[in-house]
C-alpha cells in the first residue's frame, strides 16, 4: 500500500498483511504484519473493538526489537 514517508516526504510502498488469528490474549484477535524498507511490526488486534493489544517492531538492519505494551483498559 502507498504511504507517505515521514523521513523524506516521498511516497513509499509498504506491506500490510493479515497473517492469522489468535485467542492467546483471551479475545478473538487478528495477527497483522506491517513492513517497510526499515522495519517490520507484528500487531495483535482485537477483532471486535479493533484495539491494538500487542505490537513488536523489529529494525531490519540491526535486528533491534521494540515491544509496545498496551493497557488492558484500552483494549476493552
Amino acid at each position: 500500500m502507498p504511504l507517505l514517508s515521514e523521513v523524506d516526504g516521498d511516497l513509499e510502498r509498504d506491506t500490510l498483511s493479515v497473517t492469522g488469528s489468535t485467542k492467546e490474549t483471551g479475545v478473538d484477535a487478528w495477527v497483522v504484519r506491517f513492513a517497510d524498507p526499515v522495519i517490520t511490526t507484528h500487531y495483535v488486534i482485537d477483532a471486535h473493538t479493533r484495539a491494538i493489544l500487542d505490537a513488536v517492531t523489529t529494525q531490519r538492519k540491526s535486528g533491534t526489537r521494540f515491544h509496545y505494551a498496551y493497557s488492558g483498559d484500552r483494549a476493552r
